[in-house]
């Protein structure tokens, strides 16, 4: 990360698409931020609960008495100046200064030169003098004077400065301590950007948080039961909110003690932790009434990557197992709970949405993948289940190699419920990867070469895709095959 992160260059030069479009195609080289879709990582709420709370706060109304009349003037002159006209990005950013610094604290709008980086604005954590010089950035400010200007993307750009101060060898203790989170800001007019930044061992990442139009529908008319326009009061809390939460990250830095090294293993004999960087903030779940606490060993599979999946030991009323922790934007529990009553998913010991980190946490127990043979009672078992799963309704969607995890005695199981649904209602997302091998008419192209796809979920989908399983694990032309064809 840090060798990419020199080459790349100055932030404004490489946040130029002519630069992205090489860097962002490497797995060494890319910040994963959904650009491409395939560079996406895990929301950065899996990794630390402040972004999850920004989120939860900006889905509430703006409460126009919770604003000073201060707090109302700064944002009524901030929108002015973002449906203004520059003569250059310097003349707005200084009439923007106040303002911003009102809501967000000093510096949070003044240029400063930090070597490798020239930010238009930033905060950093208060690491007292026992780290003096070290710059942990809980906010970075990127401007353009307008959409279009600077021959780069303000988000990209902060970006790329916050992975030049990330690595920075001064910070060393707390990279290994966190993962290290933090704030960018950018704003190209009239839109204002705010993305979550997190780095782990292996990658850098950002996530979007929010984004707003401070343009007014109608600037001569304010909404009945407003005393201010609604561009006025959005900026009001989304800046507010933003304080709030680099002031919970500052919390968070000033409660880390790095010269207490972190675990890297629990018991002798046991396996290795995952480190504090590296391993999702929620450490415990209640179940049953009584909590159940969570220690994570490694990613699934390891690397970077969107999918947030991880190994871990739970224990829960003095029992420990091993298990599989999965943070999903939906999960088809009831459907899982029937795949796995009939011996063909692994066992689902809890599914509940956590609103701090915006996402179902799923776990399950663990089924460790094998290069053993697939056997066909294992294969018939499955395709007895798919026949009353199907029977019931629902669709699974995804049966593809990766979500059919076979154990060491060449029993299969399905996972990965994430798209699950009833027929008729069960969906497709937008975005399939089409390089990847679908059922027959998922993907089709126009006269004129266009690909589209179909959304629905069908039963035929699923007997497709298991049967092409089969084929790939050598259950091919044979009795062994009609005997599972006949239970599908």
């Amino acid at each position: 990360i840090a060798l990419a992160a020199k080459k790349a260059g100055a932030p404004s030069d490489a946040a130029k698409n002519s630069n992205l479009i090489g860097a962002q195609g490497d797995d060494a080289t890319r910040i994963y931020n959904g650009h491409p879709m395939d560079a996406a990582a895990p929301p950065a709420a899996v990794y630390h609960p402040a972004f999850g709370d920004f989120l939860m706060r900006q889905e509430a109304p703006p409460d126009e008495a919770a604003y000073t009349p201060l707090d109302l003037q700064f944002a009524t002159l901030i929108v002015h100046i973002l449906n203004g006209l520059y003569i250059n990005e310097k003349a707005r950013q200084d009439d923007l200064r106040d303002g911003l610094e009102h809501f967000l604290g000093k510096g949070a709008a003044t240029i400063k030169d930090l070597g490798n980086c020239k930010p238009d604005g930033s905060v950093f954590a208060d690491l007292g003098i026992k780290h003096l010089g070290a710059l942990l950035a809980l906010l970075l400010f990127e401007l353009k004077n307008s959409q279009g200007e600077g021959g780069c993307d303000a988000s990209r750009q902060g970006e790329i400065c916050y992975r030049l101060l990330a690595v920075a060898e001064r910070i060393k203790s707390y990279r290994r301590a966190t993962c290290l989170p933090a704030v960018i800001l950018a704003i190209h007019p009239p839109i204002i950007s705010v993305s979550a930044a997190y780095m782990t061992s292996d990658f850098v990442a950002t996530s979007p948080l929010t984004e707003l139009n401070v343009q007014p529908r109608h600037p001569t008319r304010i909404r009945p039961g407003l005393s201010y326009d609604e561009p006025v009061l959005a900026v009001c809390k989304v800046l507010k909110n933003i304080r709030h939460l680099i002031d919970d990250l500052g919390r968070f830095f000033a409660s880390i003690d790095v010269t207490k090294a972190a675990p890297s293993g629990a018991a002798e004999g046991t396996p290795a932790l995952l480190a504090p960087s590296d391993r999702p903030w929620l450490a415990s779940v209640v179940i049953n009434g009584s909590p159940a606490s969570l220690l994570y060993h490694h990613r699934l599979p390891p690397g970077p990557g969107r999918r947030a999946v991880y190994a871990a030991t739970m224990t829960h009323e003095g029992t420990q197992t091993e298990v599989a922790v999965k943070f999903a934007e939906c999960y088809g529990k009831e459907a899982h709970e029937m795949m796995a009553a009939s011996n063909a998913a692994p066992k689902l010991l809890y599914c509940e949405y956590e609103p701090r980190a915006q996402m179902f946490v799923v776990i399950t127990s663990f089924v460790e993948q094998r290069e053993t043979q697939l056997t066909l009672s294992g294969a018939q078992k499955v395709a007895s289940a798919l026949r009353d799963f199907h029977r019931a309704g629902w669709v699974h969607g995804d049966l593809r190699d990766p979500n059919i995890l076979v154990d060491q005695n060449g029993d299969p199981f399905l996972i990965d419920f994430d798209w699950c649904g009833k027929k008729g209602s069960a969906k497709y997302p937008c975005f399939l990867n089409a390089s990847h091998i679908w059922p027959p008419g998922v993907f089709t192209r126009t006269a004129d070469a266009a690909l589209l796809q179909r959304r629905e979920i069908l039963k035929d989908d699923d007997c497709w895709m298991f049967s092409k399983y089969l084929e790939d694990k050598a259950f091919t032309m044979n009795a062994d095959t009609y005997l599972v064809e006949a239970a599908l």
